[in-house]
């Protein structure tokens, strides 16, 4: 047989330090309850400024959270976040963070993770980061590094006074060398859906830029504008170039 406690913990006062778990030396705390503030600290107990609900201390601190679904595609472990929605003090949940397995293969750590927010009585995903580092917005499987799916045509990505870049790096990042004549810096393709499989997506026309010399410097980099349309036959082809000159042909016969 053995006895089982339902009493309470407290303290005679509420205080910053009132309930602590000490190391074996007697004086390091391991976790400590601040009362006054409603938080609980774990780890080194340094003043760290702010009295959240849980921290966690110590050097390169972590907090892992584990699942024990089965091994299947889905299972994962996610964070919620709720909240007062009702004058009356009702709790719903705003949104959540999720990461999951993306496979059924035993053995593969290949994971996803996904943002959600609510839109009236349903918890929906906004944006997911595959194992290939691919971020799809209003999309599951981007078969790009950034896809964004829209279903109106009135929405889909705006920048106001902003810069979108294409830009090439010949060698790597961390080895870079520069861009060659004939290589192309850039493209800026229109694509559309052309039957009704998943995926098949392909570019009816686009705007490309190309090194029409080596690029020697940030004020000598010689490059073209490319113009290219598809027609109701054969693939895109360049219809109109502006070189880097400035002077513009429209390339006839196509």
């Amino acid at each position: 047989s053995h006895d089982i406690w339902t009493g309470k913990i407290y303290p005679q006062a509420n205080s910053t330090t009132a309930i602590q778990l000490l190391k074996a030396d007697g004086t390091t705390p391991l976790l400590n309850v601040n009362t006054s503030n409603d938080s609980i600290r774990i780890g080194t107990q340094e003043n760290s400024g702010i009295n959240p609900a849980l921290e966690v201390q110590g050097v390169s601190p972590s907090l892992t959270i584990v699942g024990t679904d089965a091994y299947n595609a889905g299972g994962g472990q996610s964070i919620s976040y709720r909240g007062k929605y009702t004058s009356a003090g009702g709790f719903g949940t705003f949104g959540s963070l999720t990461v999951a397995k993306e496979n059924t293969t035993d053995g593969d750590l290949d994971s996803y993770m996904t943002l959600s927010t609510r839109k009236g009585a349903d918890i929906l995903e906004r944006v997911r980061i595959t194992s290939a580092g691919r971020i799809g917005i209003g999309v599951t499987s981007p078969i790009a590094n950034l896809e964004v799916l829209s279903t109106s045509a009135t929405t889909g990505l705006n920048t106001e006074g902003g810069i979108h870049q294409l830009g090439r790096i010949n060698g790597t990042r961390t080895s870079p060398t520069a861009v060659l004549s004939g290589n192309r810096v850039g493209v800026l393709s229109f694509a559309g859906q052309y039957d009704t499989s998943i995926g098949n997506l392909t570019s009816g026309a686009s705007i490309e830029a190309f090194a029409e010399g080596n690029y020697t410097s940030s004020t000598a980099m010689p490059t073209n504008l490319r113009f290219l349309t598809a027609g109701t036959t054969g693939a895109r082809a360049e219809r109109m170039r502006i070189t880097s000159a400035g002077n513009g042909g429209i390339v006839t016969g196509k």
